[in-house]
């Protein structure tokens, strides 16, 4: 079993390349980790992993199916996300410790938002905290969120847990939840995005009460909002400029004029023809890219620009072979090393402990 953990941010997405292949497609499980500790961070970052992870498994899949593998036949049993090409995905709310006493009515808010983002997105929901106590709901979590991902990695049996209760610990199988259990947002509808714009309203109107229990909201200044709905509205008119039938636009026109206008990332995750599926892009899906672009500029204004931030060279399946090597070779040798220095230590001790028995003797005889 080989884990891949992309730490470090936003900017290290494009590592998703050497942690999902056509090698451990079938057999891959991707957890995407938001911290409710920083509410105001966790729509953005959520979103943002879950169209990343849906790209390249798409890209992947289309890999698959070149090489004459039945994606659909070989995911089958995997109870998967739909949006993923079968692959699970778990959304893991962490520091849920942090987040269980904050106003009842914006904890309920961001239950319906992750409940409803999980839905869209074929995903699994839960809650997990790390932190050791004695609350009964706190500790639920690392129980459940172990059964469900070892039903997944392991093929043990899953626990049947359906938690919807605000007041406690979330946990929904992906599949088990529907929209009218979690019900429309306040003017808007059942979709994650009108959930995570009331959301919105709500942390910036309680940040006074985040504040006091220490945690920190971040509300984006008037300037970058300026910034994001510019850059969003330039990419909305190029689309429109581009659909001059109202059927969409070819996929290629699309990727092209968003790169001439520094919209290289959000170019990236116009699928080809034979990813997408179709020749063009529809309002529909453009609507689903710009949503994911606001929210990965949203974040860079928190951690950074999104980048190459390694050498793909350096990630090739030899060299990372043989790195696994010389770091196994570099373990062994350590071992043997710790091994020879206890040896060394324990006859010490059985030399001092013989002269000792020595000086002993001698003693009495003298006596």
């Amino acid at each position: 079993m080989h884990l891949w953990e992309l730490g470090g941010g936003i900017h290290l997405s494009d590592l998703i390349k050497v942690g999902l292949t056509k090698q451990n497609f079938a057999n891959a499980v991707c957890l995407v980790v938001v911290d409710l500790s920083k509410p105001d961070e966790v729509v953005d970052t959520a979103r943002y992993w879950l169209k990343v992870i849906q790209h390249r498994a798409g890209v992947v899949a289309s890999e698959l199916k070149d090489d004459g593998v039945d994606v659909v036949q070989l995911m089958a049993d995997k109870q998967g996300s739909p949006q993923a090409k079968g692959i699970p995905i778990y959304i893991v709310a962490n520091k849920y410790d942090r987040f269980k006493d904050v106003n009842p009515e914006c904890k309920k808010v961001m239950a319906r938002t992750l409940r409803a983002m999980a839905y869209e997105a074929g995903a699994s929901l839960v809650y997990m905290t790390v932190t050791e106590s004695a609350d009964k709901d706190l500790q639920s979590c690392v129980k459940v969120f172990r059964n469900l991902l070892n039903s997944n990695v392991f093929m043990t049996e899953r626990l049947k847990v359906f938690t919807t209760d605000e007041k406690r610990a979330l946990a929904i199988r992906a599949g088990d939840d529907k929209e009218e259990k979690i019900g429309m947002a306040p003017g808007g509808d059942h979709s994650g995005a009108s959930w995570s714009r009331k959301l919105d309203e709500d942390l910036k109107e309680l940040e006074a009460d985040f504040k006091r229990q220490n945690i920190n909201i971040k509300i984006p200044t008037r300037e970058q909002e300026r910034e994001t709905d510019e850059k969003v509205q330039n990419v909305a008119s190029i689309f429109a400029r581009l659909n001059k039938d109202g059927r969409g636009v070819a996929r290629r026109d699309l990727r092209e004029a968003l790169l001439e206008i520094g919209g290289g990332k959000l170019a990236e995750l116009v699928h080809s023809s034979e990813v997408g599926g179709t020749p063009t892009v529809d309002p529909e899906e453009l609507d689903s890219l710009t949503l994911w672009w606001r929210s990965m500029l949203k974040m860079e204004t928190i951690e950074g620009e999104v980048g190459m931030a390694f050498d793909p060279e350096e990630f090739k399946e030899d060299k990372v072979d043989s790195t696994r090597e010389m770091r196994d070779h570099e373990l062994e040798k350590y071992r043997k090393a710790c091994e020879a220095k206890v040896r060394k230590e324990l006859a010490l001790k059985g030399e001092r402990k013989q002269g000792e028995g020595k000086k002993s003797r001698r003693g009495s005889t003298t006596s």
